[in-house]
């Protein structure tokens, strides 16, 4: 037995005084113990089995669904006639349309509100008080991007000297500098006032959780739906009108809302129930027994579902982490660059029909320009999936590193299977043939990472195309 006070190891016994201070690994102990608590329920590791019983009840409700969309439909084109429902067209396809460009958007809105003309039709579409419609009248200008110290404005609905409408529009979710940005346009906005004070409107797919300041948020949903009554309306004595922007009204609800005639697995309730709304249809009173038993199904599978998807990130993030550190050395080495690993952080990104997992390492520049992605996607393409993984390197604006997006196009046009670019991202991707061959997405994302290297190293680095600080050049040449 060892006495008080002393320990020994080897025969070697030592002063307890002596002994190495250990407390420094009990929070290291304690997110161990957490962990693994939240990965063992009950004696019951994660499993697919709760998630496999809830997409069986899924399929058995979109079958419901897809019954009902073809009635919704229908009943639709008939409130259009001679017109039809726009979902009926594919407008997802159009590369002018895609989600990403929020100038045509903004361009096809103004022709619209410009077209509509009259205050009382317009201020209803952005949930505005008619209060006012009356006195403002008609719009004598629609502006678009007009430039100035507060930035540049998307749509501006000038009604003479009487008054101003400024919309903000968004297709994507807002950045962190967003109330920075409507306070500009606010204050920019009350020396412009006319008669009554201007009205400002943020337009965009879903409310922002932060204080918006003197705007007042709109959806896309809502100006949709407005704009479709406004479009029946108007059918029968302005029928050109009306078609325009019946299409737009088809672009916005298929690229932002994700909504179809012929909708991905999975979404025709979501559609039904918007063609529904559309025509001031409520479903009745009773539930359906699809709807009912989906219900039953979600409230007692759905936590362990959750869980199960959890683990599934977990286990991709963990193993692209793995290549990121151990290519961290080259990776910086080729883009001039001075990332740890403790710059990696977790990236995950979902939408109806693909979804996203990996790291990503942030520029610590001025305005964090720049971002560098390491993912694996999936992607659901004509009821069968994709599986891809990729290396993007991604800037906020088109403004950013010209220069490098200008090689992207020169070097990358001979590689379209493997790389590619677009407005603001630049993609080393590397396709997985099948399924069973996702366990070895590592040795994939490996290769797109290997040539993302090659290509950043013969531009010279990511470092050289960064903007630099006041000062910077000058500190450089004095050090030369």
């Amino acid at each position: 037995m060892l006495r008080s006070g002393t320990f020994r190891s080897d025969n070697v016994a030592m002063d307890m005084k002596f002994l190495p201070n250990y407390s420094r690994f009990t929070e290291v102990l304690l997110t161990w113990q957490k962990l693994h608590r939240a990965s063992v329920r009950n004696g019951r590791f994660t499993s697919w089995d709760s998630a496999s019983r809830l997409v069986q009840s899924a399929k058995e409700l979109e079958g419901y669904a897809r019954q009902h969309l073809e009635e919704a439909l229908a009943d639709s084109d008939a409130e259009l006639s001679p017109l039809s429902d726009p979902l009926g067209l594919s407008l997802g396809e159009h590369r002018w349309l895609s989600a990403d460009r929020e100038e045509s958007y903004s361009d096809w809105l103004a022709w619209i509100l410009q077209e509509i003309g009259d205050a009382e039709d317009i201020l209803p579409l952005f949930s505005l008080s008619h209060g006012s419609a009356g006195s403002l009248g008609l719009a004598e200008r629609v502006s678009r991007e007009v430039p100035g110290d507060h930035g540049r404005t998307d749509v501006e609905v000038w009604f003479g000297e009487r008054g101003l409408l400024l919309i903000e529009v968004k297709v994507q979710p807002p950045g962190d500098n967003l109330r920075s940005q409507l306070d500009g346009y606010a204050k920019w906005a009350e020396t412009r006032r006319g008669v009554q004070p201007p009205l400002l409107v943020l337009l965009g797919t879903e409310e922002p959780k932060r204080d918006i300041g003197k705007f007042v948020f709109t959806d896309w949903r809502d100006v949709c739906i407005r704009l479709r009554r406004y479009a029946k309306r108007m059918k029968d004595s302005h029928g050109l009108r009306a078609a325009a922007i019946l299409i737009f009204c088809g672009a916005v609800e298929q690229n932002l809302l994700r909504l179809s005639g012929r909708p991905a697995p999975f979404r025709a309730m979501a559609t039904t129930d918007y063609l529904r709304e559309w025509r001031g249809k409520r479903m009745s009173g009773t539930i359906p027994d699809e709807v009912r038993q989906f219900l039953i199904t979600g409230a007692k599978t759905y936590l362990d579902a959750h869980d199960a998807m959890a683990e599934f990130r977990r286990k991709i993030q963990d193993q692209i982490v793995t290549l990121a550190r151990r290519c961290l050395h080259e990776i910086n080495r080729a883009c001039d660059m001075d990332w740890t690993q403790n710059d990696l952080t977790d990236y995950t990104e979902h939408e109806s029909d693909r979804f996203y997992a990996g790291k990503q390492l942030a520029v610590k520049d001025p305005g964090g320009s720049l971002r560098l992605y390491f993912y694996f996607r999936i992607v659901r393409e004509n009821d069968s999936l994709v599986y891809t993984t990729l290396v993007d390197l991604y800037r906020i604006n088109r403004g950013l590193a010209k220069g490098l997006w200008e090689s992207a196009a020169a070097k990358l046009a001979a590689a379209p299977d493997t790389a590619s670019w677009s407005g603001n991202d630049i993609w080393f991707h590397q396709r997985i043939p099948s399924e069973n061959e996702t366990p070895n997405f590592l040795e994939y994302l490996d290769r797109a990472l290997q040539e993302f290297i090659g290509f950043i190293g013969e531009c010279g680095g990511l470092r050289k195309h960064l903007p630099q600080e006041p000062g910077t050049a000058e500190r450089v040449a004095q050090t030369l």
